[in-house]
């Protein structure tokens, strides 16, 4: 039961990115790039406990790529305005 709330909690983190960033709500910085982070973390974590492989393959590399963007914006030098 626990890693179901864990799962659909993170089904609810990706679609409200993906929604805040589709009517611009967000940009694709930091904010998004954690949601993404944590999102795919809790669907991951209740794929691979119902041993489903493939989808924690799928979210273990969506953490991935948004490791790496939030690293990216984390060295990024703020422009002058």
């Amino acid at each position: 039961m626990v890693w179901e709330v864990i799962g659909w909690f993170g089904v609810a983190m990706l679609l409200f990115a993906y929604l805040s960033v589709s009517v611009e709500w967000l940009k694709t910085h930091f904010t998004f790039q954690a949601l993404n982070v944590l999102g795919a973390l809790g669907v991951g974590v209740s794929a691979f406990v119902k041993a489903a492989y493939p989808a924690t393959a799928l979210e273990a590399a969506w953490i991935l790529i948004a490791v790496v963007a939030v690293i990216r914006l984390l060295r990024k030098k703020p422009q002058p305005q």
